[in-house]
């Protein structure tokens, strides 16, 4: 009871109002869970569409109309590919991912307050420890890397790539090299052992919890309605 007097409780809000904004912060929660999955099959569009357009490419007999084999063509659509969807896994885990944990942070920090409020998203924590976003980074690492499979098999096998400087091992090795590059980086970003360098915020997740485990002393504290007593 001691630990909770450096705690500031300006209101004692009612069980109702704790559920209302229990509720609020999960409608959120799914608004930004509608949206990342709305990336993810964008993703899977994406690989599909590029796909497409390689099979369109091979199997057109017309005339491309520019000096370029086909093979490299491919290539440069499986590469532009792989790129984009690098691309919708950063907004998705650096972007949308990170306004979640807002919301669900705050779920947390008042499920550790309100004990008798559903303990979903403690559960969740203690049941994925942290690697839930590794999990989904898997989705687009797994995307970005078959498509960057086949764009180094056409060039590989393009007479204009295989002729130029660098030959096809050359820019094979450049692509690749960048894909693991871009991939690490975000890998390490939502690493959930990484050390995080930086000045802890006023506002915490232990800050939030004593807050509401403060509001909900006060609530049991609180003297009867005198229109309703008695």
């Amino acid at each position: 009871m001691d630990e909770q007097k450096d705690v500031a409780a300006p209101f004692a809000p009612d069980e109702e109002s704790v559920v209302k904004l229990y509720l609020g912060i999960g409608e959120a929660e799914r608004q930004f869970g509608t949206i990342q999955s709305a990336y993810r099959l964008l993703a899977s569009t994406w690989t599909l569409a590029a796909l497409g357009g390689i099979g369109y490419i091979l199997t057109s007999r017309k005339s491309l109309g520019i000096d370029v084999d086909k093979q490299l063509i491919c290539g440069a659509i499986a590469l532009s590919g792989a790129a984009s969807i690098l691309m919708l896994w950063l907004v998705d885990i650096r972007v949308y991912q990170q306004l979640l944990s807002q919301y669900y942070e705050e779920g947390m920090a008042m499920e550790a307050g309100e004990s008798w409020l559903p303990q979903i998203r403690n559960q969740t924590r203690r049941t994925f420890k942290g690697w839930l976003g590794l999990y989904v980074s898997a989705y687009y690492i797994l995307l970005s890397v078959f498509l960057l499979v086949v764009a180094c098999l056409f060039l590989h096998h393009s007479p204009m790539v295989t002729g130029s400087t660098f030959g096809s091992f050359g820019w094979i090795a450049t692509a690749a090299g960048l894909d693991a590059v871009f991939i690490a980086g975000i890998l390490w970003s939502v690493w959930p052992t990484k050390a995080i360098r930086k000045v802890r915020a006023p506002d915490s997740a232990e800050t939030r919890t004593n807050h509401y485990k403060a509001t909900a002393i006060a609530r049991s504290r609180r003297l009867p309605d005198p229109q309703t007593s008695g």
